[in-house]
């Protein structure tokens, strides 16, 4: 399997330097540097197209197609992540059948619109859940839910392992139990990361290197990912993989590893040590 590496200014670095020949191995970061892109698009608020979580405006398709033309980039991808800022009337964590459907519906019909423009073929659909704010509303998540939309849509699946098993835990299931019962066979690529409870040394670490108080006093002691890999997160991981193998899941064309990326918090966060000691294992586990 492929492997990609989350863009960082530590990887670019290392990348330029060729630190240990750290990259050399890895053919998806070869002499040229491909890249593809993940796009920042969600659907859930039932308007029949995509919005771009950083503009909150409806996605720029002509943007997206040319960046895809240029980066060879094969996959839209979808965030199912409606959130109760969208739904003032809803509660982040409802169980209301009415809501269930009526937020299914609502991502189907958005899905729908997209896959109308570039066919099912090219649209993959990502589980959320995001530790830090607990904002994606609880029926996005659930994996009944998101087997319909793959089912109705004919779209494929970004399966994000951190994400199913930080929803899983929210949920208070076993985190395998939920992703078994996501549409794993329609897989077609995979994200990873390790998974850490933000307390101790990590507090002691983010006021150490400035990141503003508020954001820790929001994420203290929650789970959240984008973090190294850890002795679960190795083990987690090593069953994913069986699951690939065996022939149980879809094959993804790609999997990423996300540790760390841009933006305030994560340049200051992300460490390069972690990225020369845990990319050449991931590559390992990935192409035994």
């Amino acid at each position: 399997m492929e492997l990609a590496v989350n863009y960082s200014i530590q990887a670019a670095e290392l990348l330029r330097q060729q630190q240990d020949h750290l990259f050399d191995q890895i053919t998806t970061i070869q002499e040229s540097h491909p890249i593809y892109l993940h796009f920042p698009l969600k659907v859930g608020l039932g308007i029949s197209d995509a919005v771009n979580t950083q503009t909150n405006q409806p996605a720029r398709w002509d943007q997206v197609e040319g960046l895809m033309e240029q980066t060879d980039t094969p996959f839209i991808n979808l965030h199912l992540a409606p959130e109760d800022t969208d739904y003032p009337e809803v509660s982040a964590n409802t169980t209301d059948p009415m809501h269930v459907e009526m937020l299914r519906d609502n991502m189907i019909r958005d899905v729908s619109a997209v896959i109308r423009r570039f066919g099912a073929e090219r649209v993959i659909v990502e589980n959320d859940f995001d530790g830090r704010t607990h904002n994606v509303l609880r029926p996005a998540f659930l994996s009944e839910v998101i087997c319909q939309i793959v089912s109705e849509t004919g779209c494929g699946l970004l399966l994000d392992v951190s994400h199913a098993r930080l929803a899983a835990d929210y949920l208070g299931i076993d985190a395998r139990e939920y992703i078994t019962a996501l549409p794993v066979q329609h897989i077609q690529e995979l994200h990873i990361t390790g998974i850490h409870r933000i307390e101790g040394t990590y507090i002691e670490m983010a006021r150490q290197i400035g990141v503003d108080e508020a954001i820790i006093q929001r994420v203290e002691g929650r789970l959240v990912d984008h973090m190294p890999m850890g002795r679960d997160d190795w083990s987690f991981l090593a069953w994913v993989i069986d699951q690939i193998n065996n022939g149980s899941w879809g094959r993804p064309w790609i999997v990423t590893f996300e540790y760390g990326g841009v933006g305030d918090v994560w340049e200051k966060m992300t460490r390069s040590e972690i990225l020369v000691e845990q990319i050449p294992r991931l590559y390992s586990m990935l192409n035994k």
